[in-house]
């Protein structure tokens, strides 16, 4: 399992790769190939520790890598470019790519500014943007940024990439909103968030997604909801930046002595880059919403103060965790509690501690209707080797299915696609004689592949989107690659995976969703 896992998700990725073409993911084909040569190598000279040295090396090389992008991203959008740029620095000890090098370059020269030493920085941005690649188009983005040229900006985004591709960086995406805002095209920012909602919210990103709705909340005056913005995930932004951003919206809502007042009390105490803002501010009127704005965009501001409040409960309910709903932790630790309880009564890999904790017979539940083994076993694991693949799963799949669909939506996919796998191995078993034992997740977490797949078939359909169109692909790989492995290994259950990811695909096509995409 373990060999099969590193080398179909590195082959999966390296596909990836070259469909996406970008220069700056050539590291990523480097670290792909260096995990499968190597653990081919090692199948070779090393066979019975082949799986064990690769999954460590897969863990090192493409995991890592993958967590540690998204932590530098949460740290991007509360604007800590010295931390950002440290751990960028690490993440390069493990992976092979010149970009993670020159992100650290980039993080330095605008933590540079942050700190005053504003030449510095700006001389460092300038060296940076003579490079045509993707951070070199980023630092000529934060130069224009630094320099209020906001029409400049706006410009060369639109030149360079299509709206739908600024979702894939969540830095471009959230200089393009500001940029419409600063530039007081309300209408667009709306309509723009409108368009970009359902990747924003399915980023797993709540900083970038909260980012990006404290620029619609300001510039369209909800000063209301700018403070609650501040409480939840963009709490690490620095004071003074709150206070802007509070002044802006205040502004905004035609309150505009307030707003000034706030701006020019703010200027005595602030860094030369904010104070830079703020001049900038006072210096252009602000278009007000409601010489902007239709009925249909106020009503997208009520969407986004409904989500603001969503996810308030969620952290207080689950501790605030970053980039999950907080009901993935919890089937992460009922899955985990319920194998170590497999281990204290017999072990994961005795087949009568299995039995007697829930595990799947045919005969059991149809003969002496024991049913309840139909959900029970869906959290009994065979080794550790097991429940760790079902748990990484869950993890990668379930934020977006959730973030999309809602919590309750999401229990039903990962239910339904569970419980009626199980229900149609029962049937198939039965009419076939066999009275094999069945156990895991497994279909339940092929079922949110499914439920991914439908999502991004919805998304590319209505919007013609190539992003979702490439994930699609990249689905239907996986379901081809785990059907491939499921047929050529007798102790795994193909009709669990195939018919859970079908049953999750279907569930999702019927099922509204939370955050609906834009037609």
């Amino acid at each position: 399992m373990l060999l099969w896992t590193v080398l179909g998700s590195s082959g999966i990725g390296i596909f990836g790769v070259l469909r996406g073409g970008s220069g700056e993911r050539r590291g990523w084909l480097v670290a792909f190939g260096l995990v499968i040569g190597a653990t081919l190598g090692m199948m070779l000279s090393v066979p019975e520790q082949a799986g064990y040295l690769g999954a460590l090396l897969w863990v090192l090389m493409i995991l890592v890598p993958l967590f540690g992008y998204r932590a530098v991203q949460r740290l991007l959008t509360e604007q800590q470019y010295g931390a950002a740029a440290t751990m960028t620095a690490l993440l390069q000890v493990v992976h092979p790519s010149r970009h993670w090098y020159s992100q650290a370059r980039l993080w330095k020269a605008l933590a540079a500014v942050q700190r005053g030493d504003i030449d510095a920085g700006m001389a460092r941005l300038n060296q940076l943007a003579n490079e045509d690649t993707l951070i070199g188009h980023e630092a000529i983005c934060h130069r224009l940024r630094l320099e209020h040229r906001w029409r400049d900006l706006l410009e060369w985004l639109e030149r360079h990439y299509a709206l739908q591709e600024l979702v894939t960086r969540p830095a471009f995406t959230v200089l393009y909103m500001r940029a419409l805002g600063e530039l007081g095209e309300l209408s667009r920012l709306v309509e723009t968030y409108r368009y970009l909602s359902t990747f924003i919210v399915g980023s797993g990103i709540r900083q970038f997604r909260q980012q990006v709705q404290l620029f619609v909340t300001a510039f369209c005056g909800r000063a209301d909801l700018v403070p609650r913005l501040f409480t939840g995930q963009l709490a690490g932004n620095p004071p003074e930046l709150q206070r802007y951003w509070l002044a802006v919206a205040f502004l905004a809502a035609g309150a505009s002595h307030t707003g000034r007042r706030m701006l020019m009390d703010l200027r005595e105490e602030a860094t030369p880059l904010v104070r830079a803002s703020i001049d900038y501010r006072l210096a252009r009127p602000i278009n007000l919403p409601g010489d902007h704005l239709n009925v249909y965009d106020w009503q997208l501001l009520r969407d986004i103060e409904r989500d603001i409040e969503e996810i308030e409960e969620e952290s207080l309910q689950d501790g605030a965790v970053p980039h999950t709903s907080g009901v993935i932790e919890i089937l992460v630790a009922l899955n985990v509690v319920v194998f170590i309880g497999e281990i204290l009564n017999g072990g994961s890999t005795n087949e009568l501690t299995l039995l007697r904790m829930g595990a799947l017979v045919s005969g059991l539940v149809i003969e002496q209707g024991q049913w309840w083994r139909v959900i029970a076993a869906m959290f009994l694991h065979w080794g550790l080797l097991h429940v760790v693949v079902n748990m990484l799963g869950l993890y990668i799949f379930g934020p977006y299915v959730a973030a999309v669909l809602g919590r309750l939506r999401f229990l039903v996919v990962y239910f339904g696609a569970g419980i009626g796998s199980m229900l149609l191995i029962v049937l198939v078993n039965h009419l076939s004689g066999v009275q094999e034992m069945v156990v895991g997740a497994s279909g339940c977490i092929m079922g949110l592949v499914g439920a991914t797949g439908a999502i991004f078939w919805r998304l590319w359909r209505r919007q013609g989107s190539q992003y979702a169109r490439e994930r699609l692909v990249l689905v239907a790989m996986i379901i081809g690659f785990q059907t491939i492995f499921d047929l050529s290994t007798p102790q795994v259950s193909f009709l669990a995976h195939f018919s859970g990811a079908i049953i999750g695909l279907l569930l999702t096509s019927m099922l509204p969703h939370k955050h609906p995409v834009a037609g």
